[in-house]
């Protein structure tokens, strides 16, 4: 047992877990566990091949190709190509849990159900983590805060967990994972061609760098963009001047969302609590649904530079799916200081800290007509917390009308009296709003 592994393993002897957590009950989960290793290694050994999850793979060699069929891209080839290269093994602090009783603790601890001999858990070094993280940022930043020659070296010291089913424990408790989904596949693809196909999505290309999201749900005042996080001010715009803004918009956006929230919520039991502590009844009319989300982000086809979301909230959702044929070339999501990386499959969801773990995506290429979505469901506390305040002071019935006469404010000053007229009118607007927040906060 290596020091990593003694010490979580510590940990986990030390914890005291609640009663209905029976010896017994650990012991069966473990028994469970080990039994379904050994079926999983049977089944593997006479198809002749290796399968993560339902994804058949050689471990050996990363996945850097997957090929996509239409009319319905749910099932990927990995393509073996003449520039393959080895699987890297983990880093040293990434330990996997070879014990089923340690991975029976973890789980009922944690309240995470995996697939009895599909998943693999694994222990992480926090104080390696960090360090990781750190040395992550570094690349980046020597990239000029882009994919360059040093983010891509630290890609090739990941090892690729394409389609495979994986739970990462630190001992400040930060699990990530891919859950596969049932039958909601169909709901939350319905919504999101919707939203798409409605507008319901405006781009954001203010990050920098070398990409650009689409952006919905519920940010602050979509005329002011210092009163928010950065970028997020034309979310807002998009449902605003939308030709179905209102009630039909809200609903097809709070069925997607509270959608995907009811799969992760049944693998991760804890995430109802995880909602009711950070979510006050103030700000619960401006999430979307029952869940701790406020903003879905969608990009196509795109990289993502490696970061850390620091304003977001503890637990972010991410989940990918596909349109249409053809092959995908690179795109693998990067957890550099966890050494890992995966090709995302047709609804490979990821469940992580973003405001703690350096992640991001390779850039891509296609062929064919293959688009892959990717989608983050996310809380932006200083969005919510100011919309709280405003709730407060004007009421939240009348908020979203406020904010849509006071766009249309600004859009007839530009048009009488030009741009300079529309700001002037925009910066009364926020100091408004700044000072109606301000005085709620004291009245609190």
């Amino acid at each position: 047992m290596s020091v990593a592994l003694a010490s979580e393993y510590q940990l986990v002897q030390n914890a005291q877990l609640p009663q209905r957590w029976s010896q017994s009950a650990r012991k069966s989960l473990a028994i469970l566990e080990a039994t379904a290793r050994k079926e999983a290694t049977a089944q593997m050994e006479a198809a002749g091949g290796s399968f993560c999850g339902q994804f058949p793979v050689d471990p050996a060699f990363k996945v850097l190709s997957l090929e996509y069929s239409a009319p319905n891209p749910d099932i990927a080839r990995a393509i073996r190509r003449v520039d393959s290269v080895p699987n890297p093994p983990l880093p040293s602090h990434v330990v996997a849990i070879q014990s089923t009783a340690v991975d029976a603790d973890l789980s009922l601890a944690m309240g995470v159900s995996l697939t009895p001999g599909r998943h693999t858990s694994y222990l992480v070094d926090a104080r390696a983590l960090q360090q990781s993280n750190s040395a992550a940022v570094a690349a980046r930043k020597a990239d000029g805060d882009k994919w360059g020659p040093a983010c891509d070296e630290m890609f090739r010291g990941c090892r690729c967990v394409t389609g495979q089913e994986v739970v990462f424990y630190t001992a400040v408790k930060e699990p990530a994972g891919e859950v596969p989904i049932g039958k909601e596949t169909d709901i939350i693809c319905a919504e999101y061609d919707n939203l798409v196909s409605k507008g319901q999505f405006a781009t954001v290309d203010r990050f920098g760098g070398d990409h650009t999201v689409n952006m919905t749900g519920n940010a602050l005042i979509q005329n002011d963009g210092k009163a928010i996080s950065k970028g997020y001010a034309v979310a807002h715009r998009a449902r605003v001047t939308s030709n179905v803004y209102g009630k039909a918009n809200d609903v097809s956006l709070q069925r997607l969302a509270e959608t995907v929230w009811s799969v992760v919520e049944k693998r991760l039991s804890f995430m109802p609590a995880y909602r009711d502590l950070v979510i006050t009844e103030q700000g619960k009319p401006f999430m979307l649904g029952a869940t701790a989300t406020n903003i879905i982000s969608l990009t196509e086809n795109q990289g993502v530079m490696l970061h850390l979301d620091t304003d977001d909230g503890v637990w972010t959702i991410i989940l990918w799916f596909h349109r249409h044929s053809g092959i995908i070339a690179g795109g693998e999501f990067v957890l550099p200081s966890l050494g890992i990386s995966f090709q995302p499959l047709d609804f490979t969801i990821v469940v992580f800290a973003a405001n703690t773990i350096v992640h991001g995506t390779r850039p891509l290429q296609t062929t064919g007509k293959i688009i892959r979505w990717g989608s983050s469901h996310f809380l932006r506390f200083k969005d919510v917390n100011a919309l709280a305040q405003l709730g407060a002071a004007y009421g939240v019935d009348e908020l979203d009308a406020k904010q849509r006469d006071q766009l249309e404010e600004v859009d007839a000053a530009n048009s009488k009296d030009g741009v300079g007229a529309a700001r002037r009118v925009a910066s009364c607007m926020a100091a408004e709003r700044k000072a109606a927040i301000e005085a709620q906060k004291a009245a609190c």
